[in-house]
């Protein structure tokens, strides 16, 4: 197999920028770290100077501003996570849905490090009024087909922005967090899916009031075909990528089966293996990850002997909660949290 590009361009800015990119399935290596993690930007990237402050209102209308300086100042919390577009796999629907057609390469694996959301708001001194934080971010243009001018901001649950993991962080992998990936400051809400992880954050507004933004009650929300708005979408489903081998690939025996899986808010119990599409099941060799949001690896081999041509190798994901990845997704009109079972078809030589 040759060596492919990491990153797989899907589209550019206004000023000929890499706004959204894929990861070459092939970059991954097998605990789902990626050659490079993909990119989705909505609008031009905001420009931050580098005396950026992030401001805290509470839901009296105070208003506080933290510098980098006193952010690190509280206590740091790394957190091991996967990232996933909520995208993710559109390509592979039968029935297109609008947007990009990405693969399955939307995801990637990294330790995020910075400081509990939580631990800001108690610095900050909040009451129990508040039911939300309003993460805002500078970013902002006009969306399209909707033609709706907008910003960037998302409305986090008091259970979710509370939680001891969602962090807001400077660094990923022991690097200062690049701008292309939300630097300086990014919101890491580990188990929903990456639409959440707001990129340069500059402002959080507790209130008690629902969100009505547009990236989180119109764009980003399952829809009927009518496209009435159902629910919004929040945690990861589970899912299972075959790593190795590739789609495609030349093979001769044995074959071993490797890859990574995770279940959002749950974690992963089992991953099936099946030869002959689903008609029957082989469990995988699970290894469980050591962090609480990381995925999990898989292995297994295939029987050896197998009449010489073309075979189908699919992997299922099941988690503690009893949700099994299925064959077929429930469609929904906008083509978000398509968690079809993957098929690889391998050619194997004599």
């Amino acid at each position: 197999m040759g060596h492919a590009e990491p990153l797989l361009p899907r589209a550019f800015d206004s000023r000929g920028r890499l706004q959204m990119a894929e990861t070459s399935l092939e970059a991954f290596d097998e605990s789902g770290r990626p050659g490079q993690l993909f990119l989705v930007h909505h609008y031009d990237p905001a420009d931050l100077s580098a005396g950026h402050k992030l401001a805290v209102t509470g839901s009296g209308g105070v208003t506080r501003h933290y510098s980098a300086a006193e952010l690190r100042q509280l206590p740091e919390r790394d957190v091991t996570a996967v990232l996933e577009c909520a995208g993710n796999g559109r390509g592979h629907l039968t029935d297109r849905a609008p947007g990009n057609q990405f693969g399955l390469g939307m995801f990637g694996q990294a330790t995020w490090k910075g400081v509990r959301l939580a631990d800001v708001l108690a610095d900050f001194g909040f009451d129990d009024t508040w039911e939300y934080a309003i993460v805002d971010a500078p970013d902002s243009g006009v969306t399209k087909p909707e033609n709706i001018a907008a910003h960037f901001a998302k409305g986090l649950p008091k259970f979710k922005a509370l939680h001891e993991d969602t962090i807001l962080a400077w660094a990923m992998d022991g690097q200062q967090l690049p701008a292309e990936h939300g630097g300086p400051l990014r919101l890491i809400v580990p188990g929903w899916y990456g639409i959440w992880w707001v990129k340069w954050v500059s402002h959080i507004e507790l209130t008690d009031a629902k969100f009505t933004g547009f990236w989180q009650n119109q764009r980003y929300t399952y829809q009927d075909a009518n496209g009435t708005v159902t629910s919004i979408v929040e945690d990861q489903l589970p899912r299972a990528i075959i790593l190795r081998p590739m789609d495609g690939q030349h093979l001769q025996d044995p074959v071993r089966v490797s890859g990574v899986a995770w279940s959002g808010e749950h974690q992963i119990a089992a991953v099936n293996i099946s030869i002959d599409d689903g008609r029957t099941w082989t469990q995988s060799r699970l290894t469980l990850p050591s962090d609480r949001w990381a995925a999990a690896c898989f292995e297994c081999e295939i029987p050896v002997g197998l009449p010489r041509g073309l075979r189908r190798i699919s992997a299922q994901a099941i988690d503690n909660a009893g949700r099994v990845q299925p064959w077929t997704s429930i469609r929904n009109r906008l083509g978000y949290g398509n968690n079809d079972i993957q098929t690889v078809t391998v050619d194997l030589s004599a």
